[in-house]
Formats: structure tokens, C-alpha cells, sequence
């Protein structure tokens, strides 16, 4: 039986995509696309401005240089409007709220820094009752270090195989597969079905919509 889910945000409960790109746009005078910015997200925000960076043509020189001053940038512009754009995946909200009746536990970890990754998820889901919430340079290392993964399935008192992890990228994966515990991955978030078969992500493990997590009371494990 699973006692507790725990979740990843960008791409898996909620389109942050927008609000990311905005800021990415403004730190690097740079027209990037929705899509385009989805590609580069999944791995911290740090990450995503390196991987814009790299799009633009700048040199690994410039980029070690400068990274550190644009990602302060890029996080002071972010923390001024993270919920502007962003929205709740369809399915989400009611998801949160059949897993709450049912005391199964609900975690999120993200790798966004905690003080925004903590003002999108209570704006987004202010009615969902949540054990454990976990952003970048909180208690925890970030994904994939599956230090936080171990804290959630310790506060549900639960064995690895009663957590499950929901995610949508090949790093959920990945902290998910080190964890030892199941996991589901979506497809459609900051990654297609075709990239996640690239990189490793087992077909049994893929779901299209977060609905498929009902149907996973004990999902196989890695």
C-alpha cells in the first residue's frame, strides 16, 4: 500500500514554464520561447540559465565568469512575479484533494530555491494539506540526491516500497531509481516520451496524464 507520493513541481503539478521564462528572458535580453525555456528547466534554476546561456553562443569562458552575477539577476527578477503565469496542471488540485481524504501523504521537492519554490506552491494549491515541501538550499541536497526523497518516506514511517515518486524529467528519475523507492514519470512536462526512452526512463515507468497515479496504489519498483 502507498502511504505517501512525493511530487516533483515544474512540469509535473504545475506549468511554472511562463513565469521561468519571463525572468530568463529579462536577466539575458533574450526572446526564448515557452518551449524553447522547457527544454532547459528540470535541474534548478542555475541550470537553466547556463543551458539559455549556451543557447545564445556565449563561451564556457563567459559563462564561468558571469554566471554567479546573471543567476542573481535571474533570481531577484523570478522572486518578483513567480506567479504570474503559473497554473496548476488540469487533474492536479482534485488529485491533491482524493490523496488528503485518503491520508495518503503529500510531499512536493523541487529543485527551485525554497523561498519561491514555497510562494508557488501555497498560491497555486492554498486547500492541499502537505507533509513535507522541499526547494534548492533548504535541509536537503538537490535532486538527484535522494536525501530528501528518504526524508519524506521516514516522516511517513513508511518502507521505500510504500512511497511513490512522480516526476517528469530524467533527473526525477534518476533521484528516484537512487532513492530505491517506485516512481512515475509524466509525459508531456518539461519532457517528450520520446527524450525520456532516450535517456534511460523504462516505458512501465511512463504515464500521460496525472490521472494514471491513481491507478498506482503499488506501482512497480526500479
Amino acid at each position: 500500500m502507498t502511504k505517501g507520493i512525493i511530487f516533483d513541481l515544474d512540469g509535473t503539478t504545475a506549468d511554472t514554464v511562463g513565469d521561468i521564462n519571463s525572468a530568463l528572458n529579462k536577466t539575458l535580453s533574450s526572446s526564448f520561447t515557452d518551449e524553447e525555456c522547457n527544454a532547459f528547466v528540470g535541474n534548478g534554476l542555475k541550470n537553466c540559465l547556463i543551458s539559455g546561456m549556451r543557447a545564445l553562443g556565449y563561451s564556457e569562458d563567459y559563462i564561468k565568469e558571469h554566471v554567479e552575477e546573471k543567476n542573481k539577476e535571474l533570481l531577484a527578477y523570478y522572486a518578483e512575479n513567480p506567479v504570474e503565469h503559473s497554473k496548476p496542471y488540469k487533474g492536479v488540485p482534485e488529485l491533491f484533494e482524493y490523496l488528503n481524504s485518503k491520508n495518503i501523504k503529500i510531499g512536493i521537492f523541487s529543485n527551485k530555491e525554497h523561498g519561491i519554490f514555497l510562494q508557488v506552491v501555497n498560491t497555486l494549491f492554498p486547500n492541499t494539506k502537505f507533509e513535507f515541501l522541499c526547494g534548492r538550499n533548504w535541509k536537503y541536497p538537490a535532486k538527484p540526491a535522494p536525501d530528501a526523497v528518504w526524508a519524506f518516506r521516514d516522516m511517513c514511517g513508511a518502507d521505500s516500497d510504500e512511497i511513490l515518486y512522480v516526476g517528469d524529467s530524467e533527473v526525477d528519475y534518476k533521484c528516484a531509481k537512487d532513492a530505491g523507492v517506485p516512481c512515475l514519470i509524466l509525459t508531456g512536462g518539461s519532457r517528450t516520451r520520446e527524450f525520456l526512452l532516450e535517456h534511460g526512463v523504462g516505458e512501465r515507468h511512463l504515464i500521460d496524464t496525472i490521472d494514471g497515479v491513481r491507478k498506482h496504489v503499488v506501482p512497480a519498483v526500479i
